[in-house]
């Protein structure tokens, strides 16, 4: 950064060891958030209405330097060693991210960054490698849905459950496999109990107890009664996303957002070679803060010029235009120089947006002028 920029190396190398810390940089995410939130674009990016859908995923990146964290991984490394950061999106904005190693399945730390994430969305979504044994009775707990995309849809359909006899359902085209079994459930409640409690007061880690809860190397009769709970939930969520297109949209369409904002920090890390730097965990941490909130802001600086379009196309009361304008992403950066020169001292000029506005004009299909 010091050859690309104004500031020399020895500011910088100060600035990073002793200002930039993992607490504010996460209080400048959520601030960020909140301005983001005020603007009138931001509802209408909303994927179904009364519902706030958000999504995590994780991205596997490369480590310089050696770590306790950085694991070998030969299709996303080779022969490198790399982490994963794990991000929480909601509306394209990243609510909340974490740096786990890349031999940790994802799934073991979903539940906790959508419960410590700045946002309170109603369902969250996940790609395959979300969906563990407990996933969707952890979620039940806090009165959210769960609600992963899922992959070979055939095979999740051979596994419902159903709480009458599966002979009642022999003239449907789907068919439960068996009955539940509420006796186990009924049986061991009362430990039950005692796990939702230590999950929802945080007195344990919650992807250690996610990550025991759901292997298959142990077992016990608590165990299973809490498979058959999440069992019950996952069929429910089976059946909706086989019944309702629009469920499945609306889950695809929040993976695919956060997919996007995985392009853009990628796009951002190139600066660095994609690598991340860090000879501790706290630096690791510390590094993928600041490329969330280096995202989030070129995605609020988008927010903020579709909002301005949007309020001057509403008050000219051009739909046409208003429906394109909804439609459009802030992941982008083509009108973005990330690999020039930064220029931090001495800025000559601002931005006007105003002047950037009254200078657009939109045609439609048929190069009609809007």
């Amino acid at each position: 950064m010091a050859g690309i920029c104004d500031i020399d190396y020895n500011t910088l190398f100060l600035t990073s060891k002793s200002l930039i810390r993992l607490e504010t940089l996460k209080n400048s995410n959520h601030l960020l958030g909140e301005k983001m939130a005020e603007l009138p674009i931001f509802k209408h990016w909303d994927l179904l209405e009364q519902q706030r859908i958000a999504a995590f995923d994780g991205k596997k990146i490369q480590t310089r330097i050696r770590h306790i964290l950085a694991r070998y991984s030969s299709k996303y490394f080779g022969q490198k060693q790399g982490v994963v950061s794990y991000s929480l999106n909601y509306n394209n904005l990243c609510t909340n991210s974490t740096v786990i190693g890349a031999n940790e399945h994802e799934s073991h730390y979903s539940y906790s960054i959508a419960y410590n994430a700045e946002i309170d969305a109603d369902w969250y979504c996940g790609d395959t490698h979300s969906i563990n044994q407990v996933q969707h009775a952890f979620f039940h707990l806090i009165s959210k849905k769960f609600t992963p995309h899922l992959k070979k849809i055939h095979d999740k359909a051979n596994a419902i459950i159903t709480f009458k006899s599966p002979s009642v359902y022999e003239k449907y085209i789907i068919k439960p496999t068996r009955q539940t079994n509420t006796k186990s459930i009924e049986a061991e409640w009362n430990n039950l109990q005692h796990i939702f409690a230590s999950m929802l007061m945080g007195s344990s880690s919650h992807s250690v107890i996610v990550s025991k809860l759901s292997s298959h190397k142990r077992s016990s009769q608590m165990q299973k009664a809490l498979w058959e709970y999440n069992k019950i939930l996952q069929s429910i969520h089976t059946l909706k996303f086989i019944d309702d297109p629009l469920y499945r949209q609306a889950i695809r369409g929040a993976l695919n957002r956060v997919e996007g904002y995985h392009q853009l920090t990628g796009k951002i890390g190139g600066v660095h070679g994609g690598k991340f730097r860090g000879t501790t965990e706290n630096e690791l941490m510390v590094w993928n803060e600041c490329c969330s909130l280096v995202a989030n802001i070129i995605m609020y600086y988008n927010a903020l010029i579709l909002s301005k379009i949007y309020q001057a196309l509403e008050k000219q009361g051009n739909t046409q235009a208003l429906e394109f304008i909804k439609r459009l992403s802030p992941i982008a950066w083509c009108h973005l120089i990330l690999d020039g020169f930064y220029q931090f001292r001495n800025v000559a000029e601002t931005i006007d947006l105003e002047q950037m506005i009254a200078n657009l004009v939109f045609e439609d299909k048929n190069t009609k002028k809007i």
